[in-house]
C-alpha cells in the first residue's frame, strides 16, 4: 500500500503533518511503555531491565501538528517514554533502575532514515547510534528474522516489543508475527492493520484471494454469503472474522484490538496488541482505560466484547455502533455486566473453575482488567452467589487476594432473578 502524503520526510524540509489518529496511536504507545517499565521495574529482584525495541516502519521520527508545533514520532516516543518511566520507577522504589535497551529502527525509505538520524542527533542521541540505537534502511520483511536472531542470542528469555505500524495490511505479514512469537515467546507485538483498505476491495475474485494469502489471513472469511453479498450487517461480521483470523494466523494467545478511524480518510484501522502472557495483556487493557477519552469499542460491556476503537471525528456513522467510551459510566456498566455474566460462566463448570481458567476464557472478549474482575467475584461471594476456595481448601475472604489457583464455584441458589440458569 502506498504511503499517505503525511509520511514522507525530505532532509532539509520541515517534518510532515501528523493527523489526530496518529497522535492517538502514540498516546497508546506512551501509556503502555510507562506501564511496561513500572510493572517489570517494581519487581524486587530487578536491578537491571534488559529488552529490545523494534520499530518496523519508523519514519523520520518527528512531525508537525496542526497548531504548528513539533510532535515526536514512534522512535522518539520509545526513547523518551522509557527514560521518563525509568526515572519515575527509580523514585517510586527508592533506588535507581538501570535499563539496558537496544532499539532497531527500520524503514525502507532512505530519506526517512536520514531524517531520523538527524533528529536523533539533534535530540542528544549521537553517541547511542550504533551502540544501542540501530538505524536500518530496508524492508521490514527482509530483516525481521535477522533482528529476531540478534534478540534471541541475548537471552533465551529475551523480552521485546515490536511496533509494526504498516501503511496497509500486507507489509507486515501475519506469518512474520507468528515467527516472532515462536522464537521470542516473551515478545509483544503492536500491529497496525488497515481494516477498511482490505474490506473496501472484499470480493470472491482470484486476485482478492491472493491478497488475503499475502497477509496470512484464511480465505474462510469468503465462505460467508452474508459477507460476500455485503448484506445488512456484513461489515460487523467481516470484522469479527478478521479479528479471529488475525489471532489464529499469528498464534497469539492474547489479543487486544483498538479500533481507530482516521479523520483525514474516514477509513478505519486496528491497532492490535498480540502477546503470549496474561500480564502483558492485562496491562494493555488498563492502557485502554487510561486513554479512555480517545478510544471506544462496540459490543457488550461484559464478557462478549467484539472490538474497541477510536473515532477521530466522534461520529458513530463512520465506523458502526460505537457505544462504549471507557469513562466512569462505562466502568459502571462493565461492573453490572460482570456481576450478571460471571455467575453463569462459573455455574457452567460442575466442579468449578480456577481464576486463571476463568480469566483466560474471557480475556480476549472483555474490557475488564483482572483486578476489576476480582472485585466483582468478591461481590458475588459476599452475596452468596459463589464461593472462592484456596489451593489448601479454605474459603478466600478477601477478593484482592485471589490467586490464579483459587477455585470459583457455585454456592447456593441465586438471589438475583435476572441471572439465567
Amino acid at each position: 500500500m502506498a504511503k499517505p502524503k503525511n509520511f514522507f520526510w525530505v532532509p532539509g524540509d520541515p517534518p510532515p503533518l501528523i493527523e489526530p489518529h496518529s497522535i492517538a496511536k502514540l498516546d497508546v504507545l506512551h501509556g503502555y511503555l510507562s506501564r511496561y517499565i513500572e510493572t517489570l521495574g517494581m519487581l524486587v529482584n530487578m536491578p537491571v531491565m534488559r529488552f529490545d525495541i523494534v520499530d518496523g516502519f519508523s519514519g523520520g521520527g518527528i512531525f508537525t501538528d496542526k497548531q504548528g508545533g513539533l510532535r515526536f514520532g514512534s522512535p522518539l516516543t520509545f526513547l523518551h517514554s522509557i527514560e521518563a518511566a525509568r526515572i519515575a520507577v527509580g523514585e517510586k522504589r527508592g533506588r535507581p533502575l538501570e535499563i539496558e535497551a537496544r532499539y532497531f529502527f527500520v524503514d525502507s525509505d532512505k530519506n526517512a532514515i536520514e531524517y531520523l538520524k538527524q533528529t536523533l542527533v539533534e535530540h542528544g542521541y549521537r553517541d547511542a547510534l550504533e551502540e544501542s540505537i540501530f538505524l536500518i534502511n530496508a524492508e521490514y520483511t527482509s530483516v525481521y528474522e535477522k533482528i529476531v536472531g540478534k534478540i534471541s542470542a541475548r537471552s533465551s528469555r529475551a523480552k521485546a516489543i515490536f511496533l509494526l505500524d504498516q501503511f496497509g495490511y500486507s507489509d507486515a505479514p501475519l506469518d512474520s508475527i507468528s515467527y516472532i512469537l515462536r522464537k521470542l515467546p516473551r515478545a509483544e507485538i503492536i500491529l497496525n492493520f488497515a481494516t477498511d483498505s482490505l474490506l473496501a476491495y472484499l470480493n470472491d475474485s482470484t486476485e482478492f484471494r491472493q491478497a488475503l494469502r499475502k497477509t496470512g489471513i484464511s480465505e474462510s472469511i469468503l465462505e460467508d454469503d452474508q459477507i460476500i453479498g455485503k448484506h445488512k450487517g456484513w461489515r460487523f461480521l467481516a470484522e469479527r472474522e478478521l479479528s479471529a483470523a488475525i489471532k489464529q494466523a499469528t498464534g497469539s494467545r492474547f489479543y487486544t484490538p483498538f479500533y481507530i478511524v482516521s479523520e483525514e480518510s474516514h477509513r478505519a484501522y486496528w491497532l492490535v496488541h498480540l502477546c503470549m502472557h496474561p500480564k502483558a495483556h492485562d496491562e494493555m487493557i488498563k492502557t485502554h482505560w487510561d486513554v479512555g477519552n480517545l478510544f471506544r469499542h462496540y459490543g457488550g460491556a461484559g464478557t462478549e466484547m467484539h472490538m474497541w476503537g477510536y473515532n477521530a471525528r466522534n461520529d458513530p456513522g463512520l465506523s458502526g455502533i460505537l457505544d462504549f467510551g471507557f469513562g466512569e459510566m462505562d466502568k459502571n456498566e462493565c461492573i453490572r455486566a460482570l456481576q450478571s455474566e460471571l455467575p453463569n460462566l462459573i455455574y457452567s463448570q460442575a466442579d468449578g473453575i480456577s481464576f486463571e481458567g476463568l480469566a483466560s476464557s474471557i480475556s480476549n472478549n472483555t474490557v475488564a482488567w483482572q483486578d476489576l474482575i476480582k472485585e466483582q467475584l468478591g461481590f458475588l461471594r459476599s452475596e452468596g452467589e459463589i464461593e472462592i476456595i484456596t489451593p489448601n481448601g479454605n474459603q478466600r475472604a478477601a477478593a484482592g487476594r485471589i490467586i490464579d489457583e483459587d477455585i470459583l464455584r457455585r454456592k447456593r441458589q441465586s438471589v438475583f432473578p435476572f441471572i439465567k440458569r
